[in-house]
């Protein structure tokens, strides 16, 4: 239900800011970064990299968590579900890793998700493209 919602607004959203459904516009996450904002409440925020490579890999530059991404491109807006998994920490004692899991929409240069994690933490998430400059 909550994809849905999401779907809806960003259809709305992609009509509004790209005048129309233009066949020019791309909208895929592969192959780009994006600087986020992580929402845990309504006060509590961070803000990360999340990075989809070409190959179907998703990280996360701050935080470090690491996994995969699965995208459906529908030219103008695209759909995306990243799962990704935290590194353990050499305490000598057993510990799981924290996986956290998206899913999301992306149109133009925004992304909007919602996800959660294995220690049961919602999330919202917004963010735009990075362009990285060319050295």
């Amino acid at each position: 239900m909550m994809m849905q919602r999401l779907l809806a607004v960003a259809i709305v959203g992609a009509c509004f800011l790209t005048g129309g459904l233009s066949r020019e516009a791309a909208a895929g996450v592969s192959g780009n970064s994006y600087d986020v904002t992580v929402y845990l409440g309504f006060r509590n925020s961070s803000t990360d990299i999340w990075i989809f490579d070409v190959e179907g890999n998703f990280y996360t530059e701050n935080d470090n968590y690491v996994g995969t991404y699965t995208e459906t491109d529908f030219r103008f807006i695209s759909t995306f579900e990243a799962t990704a998994s935290s590194p353990v920490m050499e305490t000598g004692i057993s510990e799981e890793p924290i996986t956290v899991e998206y899913s999301g929409i992306s149109f133009n240069n925004v992304i909007f998700a919602s996800g959660s994690s294995s220690e049961g933490t919602n999330y919202f998430v917004i963010g735009n493209l990075v362009i990285v400059q060319p050295e």
